[in-house]
């Protein structure tokens, strides 16, 4: 489940960001010219706050002794989120769907699709949310979908900033490789790579649940909780071993590019913008997946 602290601060760092960085997208779009290789993405901004959902989802419990009034505000404000930041990714993608000069470049591909990422895990934990206070429990087959579902598009936005943060630094410190390097095929080849991986963490939850769970087990109704649903001990310990060892290769990843384009900078010359934005925008990537590790 989701609490309120999430979609709040969700809400609050999507505004702020997409006010001070969401320029380009739509200016490009507007004037009908194709985007720079090293603007920082306009609709980051939708997941600075997506990848806390997973430790949300697996423990927090949605209030059982709220009273009616509290219980129905706290559903008011989390669809009302959900609706705002849902036209906000409507928008996007159509902007992305309109203009063929998008959907040409690998670093728009990736970014529109971490954006229906963090639709659908939004969707995802705020059904969640207001399903605790409608049903108590719900049956743990249709729980068991929505709960590997969430972890799967949680899981899937670290790599999706480390693979653009490998396509700036590919842009800023092998420009003549660019074309060559960086191509769509290859772009949709990543992210079909990235999305393998990250299902197999809850997959092997759902076959560990299988083989230690009696039959009956996903006949019974649930409260619809991560480590309620996947109860077996070794299922925490598989995923704290998986969530060290990608995070960490993450955090590399963008530690290494960032130093290469600042050093690039520094070789080029201080005030090159384009080699500035690049650097801004792997820093904001890290900041993203630290807020992951904090979680």
């Amino acid at each position: 489940m989701i609490n309120m602290n999430f979609l709040l601060s969700k809400l609050i760092c999507t505004f702020f960001f997409f006010y001070t960085q969401s320029d380009a997208l739509m200016t490009s779009a507007m004037l009908g010219t194709g985007p720079s290789p090293t603007v920082p993405n306009p609709l980051e901004v939708l997941l600075v706050m997506s990848n806390q959902s997973s430790g949300q989802t697996e423990g927090a419990v949605a209030g059982s002794k709220d009273s009616f009034s509290n219980a129905l505000t706290k559903n008011i404000v989390a669809m009302s989120v959900w609706l705002m930041l849902s036209i906000i990714n409507s928008s996007m993608v159509r902007t992305f769907l309109r203009h063929s000069i998008f959907y040409e470049n690998p670093r728009y591909i990736m970014f529109i699709c971490m954006v229906m990422n963090d639709a659908l895990q939004l969707t995802l934990v705020t059904a969640l949310y207001v399903l605790s206070y409608i049903f108590r429990k719900i049956h743990a087959s249709v729980c068991c979908l929505l709960i590997m579902t969430a972890v799967l598009t949680t899981r899937s936005t670290p790599l999706l900033l480390a693979g653009m943060a490998l396509e700036r630094y590919i842009a800023i410190c092998f420009p003549l490789h660019y074309s060559q390097m960086c191509t769509v095929q290859r772009t949709t080849v990543l992210i079909g790579l990235i999305f393998a991986l990250t299902s197999a963490p809850p997959i092997t939850d759902l076959l560990i649940t299988l083989v230690r769970e009696p039959p009956t087990f996903f006949h019974s109704a649930i409260f619809c909780d991560h480590s309620l649903l996947f109860r077996d001990r070794s299922i925490y310990y598989k995923n704290c071993v998986f969530d060290g060892t990608y995070l960490s290769c993450v955090t590399l990843t963008l530690l290494y590019t960032y130093c290469k384009i600042m050093l690039t900078a520094k070789a080029a010359s201080a005030g090159l913008a384009s080699v500035k934005r690049a650097r801004n925008t792997v820093l904001l990537h890290g900041v993203q997946v630290g807020r992951v590790e904090l979680e």
